[in-house]
C-alpha cells in the first residue's frame, strides 16, 4: 500500500511542479519571444523554411499578431493568449500564401496604402518559391 501511496505523492507533485515552471516561466519571457518561437514551429509544421526568414521579419508577424490580440482582447471576451496564438497562426497562414501565391488579393495595394504584407516580404527580401 505504501508503493501506491508514494506513486500517487510523486504523480501530485511532479504536476504541482510542472504548473509551477510554467507559470514562472509565463510570467518572465516576454510574447514576442514565446510568439517568435511558435511562429517558426507553426511554419516548419507547414513546410516552410525559417531559415529565409531574418529575425526581424519574423518579429513583425509577431508584432501584427500581438497587436491584433491586444484588439481582439479588450473587444472581446477571449483572453490575449487565446487571441494571440490564433494571430500567429493566421501570420503562418499569410506566410504560405505568400510562398504559394504571392499574386493573391492579400497581398494588393488598396487606396493608395502598401500592402502591409507585401511590403514586409519585399522589405525583407523573402524569396517567393517558384
Amino acid at each position: 500500500m505504501s508503493i501506491v501511496i508514494w506513486t500517487v505523492s510523486i504523480g501530485v507533485l511532479v504536476a504541482v511542479l510542472w504548473f509551477l515552471v510554467k507559470a514562472i516561466i509565463g510570467f518572465t519571457v516576454s510574447p514576442q519571444v514565446t510568439g517568435r518561437h511558435y511562429l517558426k514551429q507553426q511554419l516548419k509544421k507547414i513546410g516552410i523554411d525559417v531559415t529565409e526568414f531574418p529575425e526581424p521579419c519574423i518579429d513583425e508577424f509577431v508584432r501584427i499578431a500581438m497587436n491584433t490580440a491586444n484588439m481582439r482582447t479588450v473587444s472581446g471576451k477571449e483572453k490575449f493568449n487565446t487571441n494571440f496564438v490564433t494571430g500567429l497562426d493566421t501570420m503562418a497562414d499569410v506566410i504560405r500564401l505568400w510562398f504559394s501565391d504571392p499574386s493573391d488579393s492579400m497581398f494588393r495595394s488598396f487606396g493608395g496604402e502598401k500592402n502591409i504584407y507585401r511590403d514586409i516580404f519585399e522589405r525583407y527580401e523573402i524569396r517567393r518559391k517558384p
